[in-house]
């Protein structure tokens, strides 16, 4: 009788453990960051690239080129080679990186986005072409 008894604590106190560690697994925290890049042309040649990233608490990094590119392309792929740098604190980036580069660097360091805004930022000089991308990761 004593075994069976014995036998039943313990069994109580692991279905116990198990029933608890449900709810503790829901309660996982997060941090939830802001990507925007912002892309502007002023004139027939001049253009620029502006990404931000905000994270954590109040954490910032913010890379900004401007080119003589009527395409904007190059303020763009030296804006992203600069905010991965800074992100990544290291100088072995792409040669010519572009947002999905900027994004994988992110997911590989455990951001995943999970909302994603394409559109017209209302300015002085008038409409900019604007994307935001909201993302999450474990803390």
């Amino acid at each position: 009788m004593k075994k069976f008894a014995a036998v039943s604590i313990s069994t109580l106190l692991i279905l116990f453990f198990a029933l608890d560690a449900g709810p503790a697994a829901a309660r996982t925290a997060y941090e939830y960051g802001e990507l925007v890049v912002v892309h502007r042309k002023s004139g027939n040649l001049k253009s620029s690239t502006t990404v931000f990233f905000f994270y954590g608490d109040g954490k910032e990094i913010r890379s900004h080129k401007s080119e003589n590119d009527p395409r904007g392309l190059e303020a763009r792929r030296e804006a992203f080679k600069e905010f991965i740098e800074t992100y990544t604190q290291r100088k072995e980036t792409t040669a010519q990186p572009s947002i999905i580069t900027v994004l994988n660097t992110l997911g590989s360091d455990g951001w995943e986005i999970i909302h994603f805004s394409d559109g017209q930022d209302n300015c002085q000089d008038g409409t900019t072409p604007q994307s935001t991308y909201l993302l999450k990761r474990r803390k």
